[in-house]
């Protein structure tokens, strides 16, 4: 387990649909980055120890296949949560 969980929360501007000039701009979504560490990897999918035991499902982004990197058990990862209530998101950073 980490010795501390951080995460930080990034608002967003999203342009509504609705939109028909900018002044119509709404701050729709929020994205929580949280810090976690890897428990369990099957067939593309980690699961990653985050904050008050909970797991998220994750998927590894395809930067890390481009810079030859593959996320472990055991290593300490930054993630996005995509969706709080089934528990999904992405590992954005592999931390040393």
């Amino acid at each position: 387990m980490l010795n501390s969980i951080m995460y930080k929360i990034l608002p967003t501007v999203v342009i509504s649909p609705m939109a028909k000039d900018a002044l119509s701009l709404k701050i729709i979504l929020v994205i929580t980055i949280m810090v976690g560490k890897i428990m369990k990897g099957v067939g593309g999918f980690y699961y990653v120890h985050g904050h008050e035991a909970c797991v998220y499902e994750c998927r590894a982004k395809g930067s890390f296949r481009n810079q030859k990197m593959k996320p472990l058990v055991g290593d300490n990862v930054e993630f996005t949560i995509l969706d709080e209530e089934n528990k999904k998101g992405n590992i954005t950073e592999i931390f040393p």
